[in-house]
């Protein structure tokens, strides 16, 4: 099991500029417990970084959901309680193209060939970055408003001026004739280098693209890796509802998965009802009938792996 801690941190004058960032973004904030807190779903908020872990007890947390107005918060923990997903993680010094699965190389060396992967400044993703945010909006459908801070020319502003600001976050993007077709957002602190946000053309759209996020990856974490700060790259951990793609995706650019502790808080209020066996079946029921036709409700799956975790607690304690 991966040893973390409230280590490593970040000082509080980073926190709060890396949450104006997340504001400026779109997300809905709260920074508490030495992590920034934002709106994860329909249900739930999460904790970011990854890798830092939330210095707050039960009533704490609660609390952060109280002023966030959500059902379930989900986040790290250094207690062997919750649900152990994996965290994809690089510690590989030599890694090169060799850690690649196979396939995998042979969509970078083809990547290769029309794209260009490097870090870019701040500057030219406000200028080059709007088309693949767009793409990467409409895709998760979310809102397309004009007015959407990633898609408006004084928000991206806003954003880039506040990032540039920020110590050590970075941005590496992947070029296709002049504009953007995938980039990675990612923050160095202590030892580690965390991606945080990534997004992409769709490749459907402009088939030169496909495999951006192939080379983007690629270059990224080698560039990342080869530094001598850094020790560890992270790219997040499994998602809930899990992403078997998206995982499958990160285990083929040679990324590993180390054990994380994942915790289910609920509103109080709210527990004597969702806190049960029974409540998590009929919630996975739901899922299994409808999820297909309706995404959405595949964020229900934080609550039933809440209404788990306190059913099972209740067990252990009998």
């Amino acid at each position: 099991m991966m040893e973390l801690s409230n280590k490593p941190t970040l000082a509080p004058e980073v926190l709060e500029a890396l949450r104006e960032f997340y504001e400026a973004w779109g997300y809905r904030t709260l920074p508490a417990g030495g992590t920034i807190w934002f709106d994860g779903g329909s249900f739930s908020v999460m904790a970011t970084p990854t890798t830092i872990l939330p210095d707050l007890n039960d009533k704490e947390v609660r609390e952060v959901l109280g002023k966030m107005g959500r059902i379930v918060a989900v986040y790290g923990t250094a207690t062997n309680e919750g649900t152990v997903v994996p965290m994809y993680t690089l510690r590989d010094k030599t890694y090169d193209l060799k850690n690649l699965q196979r396939q995998f190389k042979q969509q970078v060396n083809k990547a290769t060939q029309e794209l260009e992967s490097r870090e870019c400044t701040w500057e030219e993703w406000q200028t080059l970055g709007k088309r693949c945010d767009q793409e990467t909006l409409q895709r998760r459908g979310q809102s397309l408003n004009p007015d959407h801070p990633l898609l408006s020319d004084e928000g991206r502003k806003k954003i880039a001026s506040i990032a540039v600001k920020i110590p050590n976050l970075r941005i590496h993007a992947c070029f296709y004739q002049n504009e953007i077709a995938a980039y990675l957002v990612h923050l160095t602190f202590g030892s580690i280098c965390e991606g945080l946000i990534t997004n992409r053309r769709e490749g459907a759209v402009e088939p030169a693209v496909k495999y951006a996020s192939h080379l983007l990856y690629y270059t990224f974490s080698k560039e990342a890796i080869s530094r001598p700060e850094v020790q560890m790259v992270c790219v997040g951990r499994q998602s809930v509802p899990a992403n078997e793609t998206l995982a499958r995706f990160k285990a083929h650019a040679g990324f590993t998965n180390e054990p994380y502790y994942l915790s289910f808080r609920m509103q109080k209020y709210l527990a004597p009802v969702f806190e049960r066996k029974l409540t998590a079946k009929v919630l996975q029921l739901i899922r299994s009938k409808l999820g297909g036709k309706v995404p959405a409700l595949g964020n229900l799956e934080v609550i039933e792996r809440s209404s788990l975790r306190k059913a099972a607690d209740s067990q252990a304690a009998d």
